[in-house]
């Protein structure tokens, strides 16, 4: 995990290993076929260099029909007992927001036990019914710090007042970002300048393979370009990435494609 932050000599510069957004396999599957996805995203892993960010994933009713149907997920947890113990370095993602407090600071001691570094997200969308005893990200951070080594949090560039958002957040302890997805990370690198370098971000993003993809994005609220760029030409353009699969077909087809 210390490399998930602090980097490696690299031609004079630091080299930071990327993160790669691995979804927990749905309840539903086979050992065989949930076997079969492991070991896609270990090839991915292993190509890459990199360390597995494991989501909690939401079923976000809220925002409306979702183009591909929602499945349980097998618990963040389990799945990334299963990584480690194939010799993955895992992070995981957790709503703090959605349970009451008592509830998110017993799942931290549990989840210190399995990984040393977490992302806190505040809420699954912006009308989504917060408990009355929730955390926020705010007051979560200092709790998440007692537990985990490194403590990160979701950045919105175009969201307004996002600069002071995170530099309050920093101010408590976070030490690395994650974007959302997108298809225009100069705004990122705005943001990090703004940053003036203090933390780390790392840029999500993402192949597009079909039109079904085009309207997950969407609903999830990414800004997509009538002709999105290459994963090659996204991955030249920023300086850290988070790479996401979407859809669990596409992690062959992300291995794929960078390969060839």
């Amino acid at each position: 995990m210390a490399g998930l932050l602090e980097g490696g000599s690299e031609g004079g510069g630091v080299r930071y290993p990327p993160l790669i957004t691995v979804l927990p396999p749905p309840k539903s599957w086979d050992e065989d076929k949930t076997a079969s996805y492991t070991e896609s995203a270990l090839n991915l892993l292993k190509l890459l260099g990199g360390v597995a960010l494991v989501p909690e994933v939401h079923p976000e009713a809220g925002r409306g029909r979702r183009p591909v149907p929602f499945k349980e997920k097998t618990d963040v947890l389990e799945f990334a007992l299963r990584l480690r113990s194939l010799g993955c370095d895992v992070v995981l993602s957790k709503y703090v927001s959605t349970v009451d407090r008592e509830v998110f600071e017993e799942w931290t001691i549990e989840a210190s036990r399995v990984v040393k570094g977490v992302v806190l997200v505040g809420k699954p969308f912006s009308g989504y019914p917060i408990p009355p005893n929730a955390h926020t990200v705010e007051t979560a951070i200092p709790i998440a710090k007692r537990r985990f080594e490194r403590v990160g949090g979701i950045v919105i560039p175009e969201r307004r007042g996002e600069l002071e958002r995170v530099e309050r957040r920093i101010s408590l302890g976070m030490d690395f970002l994650v974007s959302q997805i997108t298809f225009f990370p100069e705004r990122v690198l705005d943001l990090e300048m703004g940053l003036r370098d203090r933390v780390p971000i790392y840029t999500s993003i993402t192949g597009v393979f079909s039109e079904r993809d085009v309207e997950l994005l969407e609903w999830m609220g990414v800004e997509v370009p009538p002709n999105p760029p290459g994963l090659r030409s996204l991955m030249g353009r920023v300086c850290r990435f988070n790479l996401e699969h979407l859809r669990y077909t596409n992690l062959p087809l992300l291995y794929k494609a960078l390969l060839g």
